[in-house]
C-alpha cells in the first residue's frame, strides 16, 4: 500500500475529528433528552398524585356529610364512623396537597379556599351533631333545613374541580412539552449521526488503495 501523503493524512484526520465531534454532540443531545424526560416524568407523576388526592378529598367531604346525616336521622353513634374517619382523612389530604403544590402560588390560593370550605363544612356538621344530641331529631332536622350543609359541599366540589382543571391543564402542557423535546432530540441525534457517518465515509474514500 502506498504511503499516505501528509496532505491526505491531514484531511482524513480532520474528517475523523469532525465525525467524532458530531458523535459527541449526539451523545450530549441524548443525555439532555434523557434528563428532560426524567424531569417530565417526575412532573407528570406529581400531577397524577395531586389529582388522586383531590378525588380523595372530595370523597372525604361526602363521607363527613353522610356520616353526620346518618347520626342526625338515627341518633346511633355507629353512623358517625364515616364522619369521624372523614374529618381525620380530609385534614391529612389538605396537608398533603399543600406540600405537593408548595411551588405553585395559583394552586395554593385555590387550596386555601378549599381548606376554608372544608373547615366550614366540619363546623356546620359539628353544630348539627350537637343539636341532635341536645334536642333530638326535631332539632337536627331544623338545623339541616337551612341547606347550608348541601351548599358548602357543592362549593367544595367546585373548588376541587378548579384545582383539578388547572392540574389537568398543566399535565397536558407537560405531555406536549415532553413530546416536542423528544422529537427535537431525535431530529438532532439523527442529523448528527448522519453527519458523522458521512464524514467517516469521506475519510475512508481518501485512504489510498
Amino acid at each position: 500500500m502506498a504511503p499516505i501523503i501528509p496532505t491526505a493524512a491531514t484531511g482524513i484526520v480532520r474528517l475523523l475529528g469532525g465525525a467524532l465531534a458530531a458523535m459527541l454532540l449526539a451523545v450530549a443531545a441524548s443525555w439532555w433528552n434523557a434528563r428532560e424526560i426524567a424531569r417530565a416524568v417526575r412532573e407528570v407523576d406529581g400531577s397524577h398524585r395531586i389529582l388522586y388526592e383531590l378525588e380523595a378529598t372530595l370523597a372525604h367531604a361526602v363521607s363527613i356529610q353522610s356520616g353526620a346525616r346518618g347520626f342526625s336521622l338515627t341518633g346511633d353513634e355507629r353512623y358517625l364512623a364515616p364522619y369521624t374517619a372523614g374529618v381525620a382523612s380530609i385534614k391529612q389530604s389538605i396537608a398533603r396537597l399543600r406540600a405537593m403544590t408548595a411551588d405553585d402560588h395559583r394552586q395554593q390560593a385555590r387550596l386555601h379556599r378549599l381548606s376554608g370550605l372544608v373547615d366550614e363544612e366540619i363546623s356546620i356538621m359539628q353544630g348539627r351533631l350537637a343539636k341532635r344530641r341536645a334536642g333530638g331529631l326535631i332539632e337536627a332536622s331544623a338545623a339541616a333545613a337551612d341547606g347550608r350543609g348541601k351548599q358548602v359541599v357543592e362549593a367544595i366540589r367546585g373548588a376541587v374541580a378548579a384545582l383539578q382543571g388547572e392540574e389537568r391543564r398543566m399535565l397536558d402542557a407537560q405531555t406536549a412539552e415532553t413530546r416536542r423535546a423528544g422529537n427535537l432530540a431525535l431530529g438532532i441525534i439523527t442529523g448528527l449521526s448522519a453527519i458523522a457517518a458521512g464524514l467517516v465515509a469521506a475519510a475512508l474514500r481518501q485512504l489510498p488503495r
